[in-house]
């Protein structure tokens, strides 16, 4: 009897550990388990921007349900409308979404509004956290992006985001064409290292009685046109703001930048780029009609595409030029990170899923459908499957970004409407900059950043 009792009682104790602490398996996302508190049965609703981050998660849900038990139900949401999805749902403190997936530009203003539930307690509690979570995997510079001073993680990394050079390596390569273009340009014909030659390149190549242009960028009046700027400046070693918080918008170094984007569309585009959106400058890559591009990472896919595209094989990557051969480069990323929302009433669930969502076992998932991966394990792992990821790593551990303080986005729209109006001809560029300038100094006496 006393053995029977002692056995009894280890059972108790076997089971109590398991059930009465809420752990499930042994297994790690890793080994093809499930590790963490019981969330069976839970339901996860997850929002995000309708397209590849829909898909990605899409692909990622049956699997975690298998594992877990929980319930995922995905609310994919078009771009017209998910900013303000997103943030009506959050000031309202609904909980409607307990997992948000979204973009680096509003970082600093959800990380202070409350509305994001801190990581940290999740990350660091051994019955919560996969034992191989290792978010060391994670590159430092997209993880400290929903970072913050003292430290609180208010998101993983979901995708890898980063404008990289994508080049024609069978124009490039063309013994004719190298034999002509150091003809004209006196020097050898090479993925472009600095500015000039990227517009030299651009020029060269602008055929348009070919259906072949030098380059292409959407100038569209959007966030896009921010980032082209931010580049050309940001390779001169110069930003948007200064230590002190004053802008630089008309120093020579961003009347240059400016410039340079304007002589681009002028001379080595297709015709009507103020119309050409993201998508189709996407396609005019991969059908063949532009020598290069920069652009981000998912471009990779539609290149890729065995039923579309004429440049399978034919594309190079590289980091974005600098303006000397030994300067700084415009290397310059976003990214979409996932979150908690802190109205959510299945915060562990939440976690759960996300932690899932960036393993380096889910993230390989979603790559397929565009997602570039943010560990540097995985994009080691791939690196020769897809080339392009030792651009993508390369930029990511050096790249800048745009400003983070919460008010940007009413900065950044100022200079979005004066630059669409220089690249338009309707100011020149010195009337567009300084009246960004004069706008930006307002608002930052205004919110109190300078005197």
């Amino acid at each position: 009897m006393e053995f029977k009792r002692g056995a009894l009682i280890f059972i108790f104790l076997i089971f109590s550990a398991v059930f009465f602490t809420g752990i499930v398996g042994a297994e790690s996302w890793a080994d093809g388990g499930y590790y963490g508190p019981d969330i069976s049965g839970k339901t996860v609703t997850v929002l995000t921007l309708d397209g590849e981050l829909s898909d990605g998660v899409k692909a990622q849900i049956p699997e975690f349900e298998a594992r877990t038990g929980a319930v995922v139900e995905l609310v994919p949401t078009p771009a017209a409308t998910f900013n303000q999805e997103l943030f009506t749902n959050l000031a309202a403190g609904s909980a409607a979404y307990d997992v948000i997936i979204f973009h680096a530009d509003f970082s600093t203003t959800l990380m202070r509004s409350g509305w994001l539930e801190p990581l940290n307690k999740y990350i660091n509690d051994p019955d919560i956290a996969d034992p191989n979570l290792n978010i060391d995997d994670f590159l430092e510079p997209p993880f400290n992006i929903y970072k913050d001073d003292e430290g609180d993680i208010y998101a993983l990394p979901y995708k890898g985001d980063a404008y990289i050079y994508f080049y024609r390596k069978d124009l490039i390569n063309d013994p004719d064409e190298k034999e002509k273009f150091k003809e004209e340009y006196g020097y050898e014909l090479q993925p472009a290292e600095t500015w000039q030659q990227y517009m030299d390149i651009a020029e060269f190549f602008q055929r348009p009685e070919e259906n072949l242009y030098g380059s292409v960028y959407t100038a569209e009046k959007g966030s896009f046109l921010v980032f082209y700027l931010a580049m050309r400046m940001y390779a001169q070693d110069t930003k948007f703001f200064d230590e002190n918080m004053q802008p630089q918008l008309t120093t020579p170094e961003a009347v240059k930048a400016a410039e340079a984007l304007k002589w681009e569309m002028e001379n080595s585009t297709p015709p009507n780029i103020t119309d050409v959106t993201f998508d189709q400058m996407n396609s005019m890559f991969a059908e063949g009609e532009i020598a290069q591009i920069i652009q981000w990472p998912g471009v990779a896919k539609v290149i890729n595409n065995e039923e579309t595209s004429n440049v399978i094989d034919k594309v190079g990557t590289a980091n974005l030029p600098s303006w000397t051969e030994d300067g700084p480069s415009g290397d310059i990323m976003g990214g979409w990170f996932a979150h908690v929302s802190n109205h959510s009433q299945n915060k562990v669930a939440a976690y759960k899923f996300i932690e899932w969502a960036t393993s380096g076992t889910g993230e390989k998932i979603k790559i397929p459908a565009g997602n570039d991966p943010v560990r540097k394990s995985t994009l080691n792992e791939l690196r020769n499957e897809r080339p392009m990821y030792d651009a993508l790593k390369n930029v990511l551990l050096n790249a800048n970004t745009l400003p983070k303080f919460p008010e940007w986005n009413e900065f950044q729209q100022v200079l979005i409407n004066q630059l669409h109006s220089y690249i338009t001809g309707s100011k020149t560029v010195n009337e567009a900059l300084e009246s960004t300038q004069n706008q930006w100094e307002t608002k930052l006496e205004d919110y109190g950043y300078i005197e």
